[in-house]
């Protein structure tokens, strides 16, 4: 009886184990989920001002200022979506930076929860010079 008791104990103690590795690898999955989320969403917003950047370019023949970049006529004129400079994540407290180096030239910073498309995790720079 007793022989018995320990194989049921010791058949416990592993299911536990694997049901402990199972519930692990499920959270960390969501967690990387999440992050690649956040960071893809950051992208996509980073690409969305450039497109915005070079449509008023197209149009002022010039990039605008900090505070024309952040005005809501700019905003809502040369940008289909505004995206959130709020970050979600440990890695940002913000998303992006924008700040324009001459009337023919900006910089624009944006940071990333994880490595997407190229671009490394945390912040990342494009210079844009016409």
């Amino acid at each position: 009886m007793r022989l018995l008791f320990f194989e049921i104990k010791g058949s416990s103690i592993a299911v536990i184990l694997v049901t402990a590795v199972f519930l692990s690898a499920i959270f960390f999955g969501a967690s990387r989920g999440k992050a690649v989320a956040v960071a893809e969403s950051s992208f996509s917003g980073a690409k969305e001002i450039q497109k915005g950047l070079d449509y008023f370019y197209k149009d002022q023949n010039r990039f605008p200022t900090v505070e024309e970049l952040f005005s809501t006529n700019i905003a809502l004129t040369y940008f289909s979506t505004v995206p959130s400079d709020v970050s979600e994540t440990s890695v940002c407290q913000q998303n992006f930076s924008y700040s324009r180096l001459s009337l023919n030239s900006y910089q624009l910073d944006f940071c990333l929860a994880v490595a997407v498309e190229g671009y490394q995790r945390g912040w990342n720079r494009i210079i844009e010079q016409k």
